[in-house]
């Protein structure tokens, strides 16, 4: 169900349904509107008064977020980290046998 604002053309109310498992469709006028893509998080609050307020958090892509933690290590492709943990998991399992 659409209702359309009498000083807009922009649908003000657009009804969805709550699923059995509490989940609900954001329509997608409302989506392209806010630019809601998957990753996006909802945050519901609910006021004194009973009304139920929506704020849309974007998700942060890795260079977004790059930089926030600070650390006294250079920075290092994870390629580099990933061989690295696989050389010392070989070397243990190495030193495990010659134990044996």
């Amino acid at each position: 169900m659409i209702s359309q604002d009498a000083s807009s053309r922009w649908p003000a109310k657009i009804a969805s349904k709550v699923s059995s498992r509490g989940q609900v469709v954001v329509p997608l006028e409302f989506r392209k509107k806010l630019g809601i893509e998957e990753g996006d998080h909802l945050i519901f609050s609910l006021d004194g008064q009973g009304f139920i307020h929506l704020e849309l958090e974007k998700k942060k892509s890795i260079s977004q977020v790059f930089g926030a933690l600070k650390s006294n290590k250079s920075f290092q492709p994870v390629e580099n980290i990933r061989n690295k943990i696989y050389r010392d998991k070989a070397t243990g399992e190495l030193i495990e046998e010659e134990v044996d």
